[in-house]
């Protein structure tokens, strides 16, 4: 009751190191009956438990407080009414519409869930503004070739990249990809990587039937059997998607 959200965020990922499990334990007084955004923080914690969940519970804490007034600095508004993100894209449409533009097209959020590590090690590349601005091109990114320009950049300039940060760049790689074919999600489940809302030509359908990939075109879903490391996994749902939208994703 006395910590913000985000203090509870960072004290959380505090715990543990590497693969070894460890707990927070968050107490407060049980004679004092906690408030509604003291609630709604315990309720954001527990909810968002994935790696690399920092972009959510900061925009979990912006529905919990309020944006703010556009023009001022008071914590208040309509926020937590109708979300963060669907609150941004009704502004981004109003502003469109004053100006006689045409409304801004939203990108189909794309959930990749592949067990591997991705990031920007600090030993890779030290210098901290250097890192955010190389984090914000990459998610900013609207075709493959600047993402090739970036990997190029980052390479020239830090050297050979560890399999992290190539993780991370196939992973950018991997959501244009499956914008452009509009697939839903990105799985590994059971031993097999599955794409979601996906549509598998019959000729392709085949060739990947050989790599041990099971195409159910009514449900529009594609389940490939994967036997890798985790080092591996996102090189590899790369490269069926590359072979399912073939040479002409390489014009995004």
């Amino acid at each position: 009751q006395r910590m913000g959200l985000a203090q509870l965020y960072q004290l959380k990922g505090r715990v543990g190191r590497g693969r070894t499990q460890a707990y927070a334990y968050f107490m407060f007084p049980g004679e004092m009956p906690l408030t509604q955004e003291a609630t709604e923080r315990l309720i954001a914690l527990n909810e968002f438990q994935d790696l690399g969940s920092g972009m959510r519970i900061a925009m979990r804490d912006l529905e919990i407080r309020g944006a703010g007034s556009l023009m001022g600095a008071e914590q208040h508004g309509n926020l937590s009414s109708v979300g963060f993100d669907l609150f941004t894209n009704m502004l981004g449409e109003a502003v469109s519409e004053a100006r006689g533009e045409a409304a801004p097209t939203q990108a189909t959020e794309v959930v990749i869930n592949l067990p591997c590590d991705f990031f920007l090690s600090e030993d890779y590349l030290p210098q901290v503004d250097q890192r955010v601005l190389f984090y914000r091109k990459l998610a900013a990114a609207g075709d493959l070739a600047e993402i090739d320009e970036l990997a190029a950049n980052l390479e020239e300039l830090c050297g050979e990249m560890p399999q992290p940060t190539t993780n991370l760049l196939n992973r950018a790689r991997i959501r244009l990809r499956c914008q452009r074919l509009g697939v839903d999600s990105v799985a590994l489940t059971g031993g097999r990587i599955v794409f979601t809302n996906i549509e598998v030509p019959r000729a392709v359908a085949l060739e990947l039937k050989g790599r041990g990939g099971l195409s159910y075109p009514k449900s529009k879903k594609l389940a490939v059997t994967f036997r890798g490391s985790e080092d591996e996994v996102m090189a590899f749902a790369l490269d069926i998607l590359e072979q399912v939208g073939g040479d002409d994703e390489g014009e995004m």
